[in-house]
């Protein structure tokens, strides 16, 4: 429920992907820095709906972290670290 409802808050050339448990990755592309506080809230907002849809509460909620391509790194592995890091 949480997958559907991430991507169902992205565009369609965005990605969603569950890395394992409860840890997903949402590959945002072409998106101007101002506009990121939006998306992290409909992301958020998405997550929490799943919670209610399943637990009848806001069970869950989203702990972000963002990477930037270029500017953290180039491969996925680099890109990772770098969210992993902000997420904390």
């Amino acid at each position: 429920v949480v997958a559907r409802n991430l991507r169902a808050a992205c565009r369609e050339k965005d990605y969603v992907a569950r890395m394992g448990g409860d840890e997903f990755v949402v590959v945002i592309p072409d998106v101007p820095p101002d506009d990121l506080p939006h998306i992290w809230q409909r992301l958020a907002e998405a997550v929490v709906a799943a919670g209610v849809e399943v637990c009848g509460n806001e069970a869950v909620s989203l702990a972000a972290g963002e990477a930037h391509l270029g500017m953290d790194g180039k491969r996925a592995e680099e890109l990772l670290a770098a969210a992993d890091k902000r997420m904390y």
